[in-house]
């Protein structure tokens, strides 16, 4: 998937989430889903989320939060010795990591400047925006290995900037399913726990289609 895809990839997939929040916490969670959409492909220079780091009003306060992540990243590429695109950077261990830091660097941030404390829901969307992100790639042919150190790779046969996108739209079939039971239904965790079957449902259906895609 292309940058782009994997924002609306993230905002579909977690849509249900977004029209619950507080209006106070909307914000926080629209631009931790954007930064936690694009954070795995910090290990490729031409990235999305290297040409936001270096825009000119962020980059001062974005910059420091890539670098930091870039250390840990390069001292496990080395310590494992799997380097390049999806590697490391892909995995379950780095979102821990990223989680970790940003609850770190957000409590500090706000203790020191004695602001509101939304360092959890800062590390949580943007946790929750990288586990979008290694979903949305697991639908690629290359694919990704998510439990790394287990070698299992999850990969289908989409291919990034031709069909990439179909996985976004077999997503908005669930996302229809949950707005119409929140709507009618008014049972939130009757919603809540069909949205998420419809999910399960979907991307095993989505797996299939790709396997007997003619994509190649």
């Amino acid at each position: 998937m292309r940058g782009l895809e994997h924002i609306i990839f993230c905002y579909i997939l977690f849509f249900p989430l977004i029209i619950s929040l507080d209006n106070s916490l909307l914000p926080v969670f629209l631009i931790g889903f954007l930064i936690g959409s694009l954070l795995p492909d910090i290990d490729e220079r031409g990235s999305l989320i290297y040409k936001i780091s270096k825009s000119k009003y962020i980059k001062y306060i974005f910059i420091p939060y890539i670098y930091l992540l870039l250390a840990f990243l390069k001292a496990l590429e080395f310590l494992s010795g799997k380097k390049g695109h999806r590697g490391i950077s892909h995995t379950l261990i780095f979102g821990i990591i990223i989680f970790i830091i940003t609850l770190f660097l957000t409590e500090f941030l706000f203790e020191l400047f004695n602001l509101p404390n939304f360092s959890q829901s800062i590390s949580i969307s943007i946790f929750l925006g990288y586990i979008s992100h290694l979903i949305g790639d697991s639908y690629t042919k290359s694919g990704v290995i998510i439990f790394y150190p287990f070698k299992i790779r999850f990969h289908g046969k989409y291919i990034t900037g031709r069909n990439s996108f179909i996985p976004i739209f077999l997503h908005i079939v669930p996302l229809l399913i949950f707005i119409s039971i929140f709507i009618y239904i008014k049972n939130d965790v009757f919603a809540f726990l069909t949205y998420i079957v419809s999910i399960l449902i979907l991307m095993k259906i989505s797996i299939k289609i790709s396997r007997i895609s003619n994509y190649r």
